[in-house]
């Protein structure tokens, strides 16, 4: 991963996934930004990441945060 540049921004879509597999990679992305061998960008990336799709899960099953 490069230094990003200000403006400079990810998209990942999301919108095939269902609750279970949002539920899963939530997890997945929690745990790794919990390991200590990231760059801080990175582990912006990653728990910026889990943040948005714990969110996505909760619209869809209505949940509220």
């Amino acid at each position: 991963m490069t230094t990003p540049h200000p403006g400079q921004t990810l998209t990942v879509d999301l919108s095939g996934l269902n609750s279970s597999d949002l539920a899963s990679l939530g997890s997945a992305l929690a745990r790794l930004s919990g390991w200590n061998s990231h760059t801080q960008p990175v582990l912006d990336v990653l728990v910026d990441l889990a943040s948005q799709v714990s969110r996505i899960r909760d619209q869809r099953t209505g949940r509220r945060p």
